[in-house]
């Protein structure tokens, strides 16, 4: 896709493909996406100030989704998922004596596995250990108009989180 007015190019792709067989399937999804800054300058409606500034930043992302699970047994049943995504982002702003470039990554992953158990047709129980991991990271340089040098701030944050849990459910009464 594109628009009318401007430079702006835009390709959205995605396939999923999955399967099942005699107590289990699986699922595979990929997305990828691609869209070219859409300049301020570029449209009519947006021209007139003549200062460069991004209406919609430039993007690229992609992501992934895999699922599983399979019976073991009637009883036993087994379970997993993985999901990845990374959005890398350009983006560039003036206004009054000021230009800003702003670039960002952010990356995202997360996979889990589990385990269930039919007790007695009545009561169920599971287990599943996960993992999630979030990095991000960002750049904005700004630098006064008719000058070369500016100041950068750089943000960075990265996480792991690991989990484990056990549930238990059924009839009381």
């Amino acid at each position: 896709g594109g628009v009318s007015d401007g430079d702006l190019r835009e390709i959205q792709a995605s396939q999923s493909l999955g399967a099942n067989w005699n107590g289990g399937g699986t699922l595979l999804a990929y997305e990828y996406q691609h869209r070219d800054a859409l300049d301020g300058r570029d449209p009519d409606f947006a021209s007139a100030s003549g200062l460069p500034r991004t209406l919609l930043p430039e993007q690229k992302r992609h992501s992934v989704y895999a699922n599983i699970h399979q019976d073991l047994s009637e009883r036993w049943s087994l379970f997993g998922d993985v999901l990845y995504s990374r959005r890398d982002s350009d983006n560039e702003l003036s206004y009054l004596s000021l230009h800003n470039e702003e670039k960002s990554e952010n990356e995202q992953l997360f996979a889990s596995m589990g385990a269930q158990i039919d007790i007695d047709g009545n009561w169920n129980a599971g287990a599943t250990a996960s993992y999630s991991e979030y990095q991000f990271e960002a750049s904005l340089l700004r630098t006064p108009e008719g000058e070369t040098l500016g100041e950068l701030t750089q943000t960075n944050v990265d996480t792991d989180v690991w989990s484990f849990d056990v549930l238990t459910d059924g009839t009381l009464l």
